[in-house]
C-alpha cells in the first residue's frame, strides 16, 4: 500500500468511517468504469457509510430492548382472532401513538397474541429510531420495586 493509502486509511479511522474504510476502493473502480463524477462517487461511499450506521443504530436498539423472543407482525395470524380489528391494529405499528405520548395497554384473555402484538410494535419503534425496553408486567412490577429499594427510580 502506498504512503498515500496509508494515510487515508490512517484518515479514515480516525474519523470512525469504517465502511468508507473496506468500500473506497471497490466504489471508485465501478465509478472510474461508469465514468461517473467525483461527487457520485463520494455521494455513494457517504450513502454506504450511512446504510451501515442506520443497520448498526436498529440492531443496537433491539438488542437493549430485550425481547423474550422474536415475534413480527407479518407473522401474526389475523384470522386466529377474528374479534381485532386488523386495520386498527396495523395503524399501530407505525408507531405515531409514541409521538402523541399516548400509553397503549393490550388486554384480553390469554393466548390471544398480545405478547405478540406487543413485541410487533416494539421492534417496529426500534425501526423507526425510538429507544425502547420491553418488559412483561411482572417484570416491570419487579423492577420498579428493586429501583424503589435502591430509591433509583428515576433513572428507572
Amino acid at each position: 500500500m502506498s504512503e498515500d493509502g496509508l494515510l487515508l486509511n490512517s484518515y479514515l479511522k480516525t474519523l470512525k468511517l469504517p465502511t468508507i474504510r473496506a468500500e473506497y476502493k471497490t466504489i471508485a473502480r465501478k465509478c472510474s468504469q461508469e465514468d461517473l463524477a467525483y461527487e457520485d462517487f463520494l455521494q455513494q461511499l457517504v450513502e454506504l457509510e450511512v446504510q451501515q450506521r442506520t443497520a448498526a443504530a436498529i440492531e443496537r436498539r433491539l438488542r437493549q430492548a430485550c425481547f423474550p423472543m422474536v415475534k413480527e407482525m407479518s407473522n401474526f395470524k389475523f384470522a386466529d382472532v377474528p374479534k381485532l380489528n386488523k386495520k386498527y391494529v396495523l395503524d399501530l405499528v407505525r408507531c405515531q401513538f409514541i409521538d402523541k405520548r399516548a400509553n397503549l395497554v393490550l388486554t384480553c384473555s390469554p393466548g390471544v397474541g398480545k405478547t405478540h402484538l406487543g413485541i410487533a410494535f416494539v421492534r417496529e419503534a426500534c425501526r423507526r429510531g425510538y429507544k425502547v425496553r420491553f418488559f412483561t408486567a411482572s417484570e416491570l412490577v419487579n423492577t420498579y420495586v428493586e429501583a424503589r429499594q435502591e430509591r433509583t427510580v428515576l433513572k428507572l
